[in-house]
């Protein structure tokens, strides 16, 4: 149940919330890491899914790209 992305989101959130008040500027840079930790996906999102990425990534991003033509996102050539 732990992600790294919610924790410093959360961590971030608190901080601004704590000085608030003060009337100073705040600067916060969140870089979040990918792939997000644990690796170990919960397994609803597991089973969603299964055998959807099992073509590999070349024909995955070929589809994609595809896609992207012809819905006018990126040109045709």
């Amino acid at each position: 149940g732990f992600y790294s992305t919610d924790f410093y989101t959360d961590r971030l959130i608190s901080y601004i919330d704590a000085n608030r008040a003060d009337g100073k500027p705040f600067f916060a840079y969140a870089a979040y890491t990918s792939p997000h930790w644990p690796l170990q996906v919960p397994e609803p999102y597991l089973s969603k899914y299964k055998g959807r990425y099992d073509a590999g990534y070349d024909a995955i991003r070929l589809a994609r790209i595809e896609r992207m033509k012809k819905l006018g996102i990126i040109p045709a050539g």
